[in-house]
Formats: C-alpha cells, structure tokens, sequence
C-alpha cells in the first residue's frame, strides 16, 4: 500500500484546495492517507474519513517553535520513510523538506502557491527567497500553480528539478480558456459600461497578500472613477483591513 502524507500549515489549505484530491485518492484500494497540520476543530468532520496528526505550524518565524516543529516532523516521518510527502506552505515546505532529507524520504513534493517575498524588499525579501530555495534544492519534485510563477521562481530561485505548472495552472484546475481570455483585449466586451467593475478578493486578510497595494490603488482614484468599482474582500481578517482603512482614510468612501 502507497502512504501519501500531506503536510499544510492549517486545515483552510486542505479544506480549499484538496477536498476533491483526498476522495480521488481514498478510492484507490491501495492508498492511505495521512493529514497534518494545525487542525481546526470546526474542519474535523471534514477529514474524519482520513488519518490526521496534528502540528502547530506557526506562519511567523518563532526559532524555538520551529525547531521544536522540526524535530516533531522527524519523528513523525521516521515511520513512514517510505512515503511520498507533500508540502504546501513556506515555513511548513522548509521544515518538511529538511526532515524528509535527513530521514531519505523516498519521495518529497512541494508545492509552491505564490510568494510573500514578491512584495517585498531588503533583507527580508534576500532572507525568505534563501528559505524557498533551500526548498526548492531539497524537494525531489516541485509544482507551482500558473506559468508567470514559473517564471518568478526560476528568476529568483535554485530548484535540483526544473518546477512544472500543476495542472493547467492552479490546484484544483482551472481551464486554460480563462487564463487566455485574461489576455486578450476582447474581454473588456464582457463588462457593461453601465455597471460598476467589480473585483473580488479572496485570501488571508493581511500585509503579506499585497492587498494595501490593491485598496491604495482604488483609493488614489478620482472620486467619479471610484464608484465605478466595487472591491469585495472575502476571507480571515487578523485586523488588518481595519488598520489599513485607518492609514489610508478610507472609512465611509
């Protein structure tokens, strides 16, 4: 039997992204399943089918934490060497990918699904592109979820294997119709220019996702030009809509 063991930093990965991988793969006779991460009590019913363990996998660098992660993540693949590994996240790809190399894990995949050092500069930026591809050298396989991120990682990256686009360029697949309709200047005829333009929004609700150069953007505009928008924000706040409305004055536009 083929044990498959997914590793995320939280539950919200596996519930927006894998559903339908994990059923695909749970009916194979001989497959076992594995989940780990930072389960959330509310997604337990979710994954009550599968085999869970679960690792508090903090998003910010805490050494301590992480080394106490890393040395839980050890442990937990010492008895399944034989497994084949799948990694999303930054801090939870380096921790895994470095317990699966020291341990000879036959087969370590990572995922790569956009990078939070894209908007940054400096130090940190330097200090969390060495952190991916130190992932990027240890994983025997690697995966990124569109072609333009192809191109961002073998810019900034040093990869053992060349990355290759999953699918036709996200997770769970998305028609390759789309992505060229992005391209092209026809797609302007879709929207009715008596109707606002509306955007949506869908991810964490903090700095690292780049939204502050979205709603700065949106409020550099004219005000007429502004109410020809709507943004719609859909996902975990930590507060940090709140501060931005605050720096940018945005509360009651």
């Amino acid at each position: 039997m083929r044990t498959y063991i997914f590793f995320a930093s939280t539950s919200l990965t596996f519930r927006f992204f894998f559903l339908e991988i994990f059923e695909k793969l749970a009916r194979s006779e001989d497959a076992r399943l594995i989940l780990v991460s930072n389960f959330r009590d509310v997604d337990m019913p979710l994954f009550e089918d599968w085999e869970t363990f679960n690792i508090s996998f903090d998003r910010d660098p805490r050494p301590l934490r992480d080394l106490y992660n890393l040395l839980n993540v050890i442990n937990f693949l010492s008895a399944h060497r034989s497994a084949t590994v799948v990694t999303v996240a930054p801090k939870v790809g380096l921790l895994v990918q470095i317990g699966s190399t020291i341990l000879r894990v036959a087969t370590s995949i990572h995922i790569f699904q956009g990078e939070v050092w894209q908007n940054l500069t400096g130090l940190k930026r330097k200090l969390l592109i060495l952190c991916d591809s130190i992932t990027g050298l240890l994983a025997s396989q690697v995966f990124c979820v569109s072609r333009s991120e192809r191109n961002l990682l073998l810019d900034n990256l040093f990869f053992k294997v060349d990355p290759r686009v999953l699918g036709e360029g996200a997770i769970r697949g998305v028609p390759e119709s789309w992505s060229r309709l992005a391209y092209e200047d026809r797609r302007f005829e879709i929207v009715d220019p008596r109707e606002p333009l509306n955007l949506l929004f869908m991810g964490r609700i903090n700095a690292d996702k780049g939204l502050s150069l979205l709603v700065a953007s949106l409020a550099n505009l004219p005000p007429l030009d502004r109410k020809k928008v709507k943004l719609r924000i859909v996902g975990p706040d930590d507060g940090f809509l709140d501060q931005l409305c605050y720096e940018l004055d945005l509360y009651g536009l």
